[in-house]
């Protein structure tokens, strides 16, 4: 696979609660998102299939073509599938028509699931309902930032010089700095996963995208959860939008020239 977020991963993984809540009954497996709920049953290699058709596009006829190449920008960055393909590496994906199918292993899907529930939490906090500090989240997109860093810097080296083992350890080595509880194995794999992926830096699809995703961040520090008791928001409106702007921010800060390659 060409993409993943990074943080999606870590959070859908980045990084995500917000993007994937899992059930599984007996050969049936559903999935509750952002974007909807999508069931399939479980095949004899422990694979599942899940679909979606009927969206609807620009062309004058009303109908949609999905392609390998804009089924993601169709469905955009939330759709639970578009969450799964950059989270899990070898999910397949079929997308032709008005038709996108996706093909991962239950087991990979348990475990994003897992991790999305791995908030940062005090002793005997609930997870899903801890409201990070300003200097908390800030610290996570400054650490972000870091990381977006390093990958500029090891893509301006070239292919002559640039040694990708060195890349994946010093990812590996930041990501173990952010206090947001991680996989690191799974996210290691990830990491590895990107080398062959050479869609330039503002595609969707790669690695700097996934890398840098923001909402995979904001959802693993829990900023799309609410209070059910009080049925509110964790975080304002305000707030996320100072967040996002935060990020943009440090981002252009560290890396002025991210679409240079």
């Amino acid at each position: 696979m060409e993409d993943f977020n990074l943080k999606e991963y870590l959070a859908e993984n980045k990084l995500l609660k917000e993007y994937l809540d899992l059930e599984i009954d007996e050969d049936q497996v559903t999935i509750n998102a952002f974007s909807g709920e999508y069931s399939g049953f479980i095949e004899d290699d422990g694979t599942v299939d899940f679909s979606v058709t009927g969206y609807e596009e620009e062309r004058e006829d009303g109908e949609i073509d999905f392609d390998e190449d804009n089924w993601k920008d169709i469905l955009g960055p939330k759709h639970a599938f578009v969450k799964i393909s950059n989270q899990i590496p070898t999910t397949k994906v079929e997308a032709a028509g008005d038709y996108v199918m996706i093909t991962v292993d239950v087991e990979d899907l348990k475990g994003i699931s897992d991790l999305a529930e791995n908030k940062l939490t005090e002793v005997n906090e609930d997870p899903n309902k801890k409201k990070y500090t300003e200097e908390e989240w800030k610290y996570e997109l400054d650490l972000n930032a870091k990381m977006a860093k390093r990958l500029i810097a090891h893509q301006a080296m070239g292919n002559a010089d640039a040694v990708w083992e060195d890349l994946v350890a010093d990812l590996v080595a930041m990501q173990k700095q952010s206090r947001i509880p991680t996989n690191i194995e799974f996210f290691k794999d990830y990491i590895k996963s990107q080398e062959n992926n050479e869609l330039p830096n503002s595609s969707s699809g790669s690695f700097f995208t996934g890398l840098t995703d923001i909402d995979g961040l904001l959802s693993a520090m829990n900023f799309e959860e609410y209070d059910e008791e009080t049925d509110e928001e964790l975080y304002t409106d305000e707030e996320y939008d100072k967040a996002v702007a935060y990020h943009n921010m440090i981002i252009k800060q560290e890396v002025p020239d991210m679409f240079k390659y």
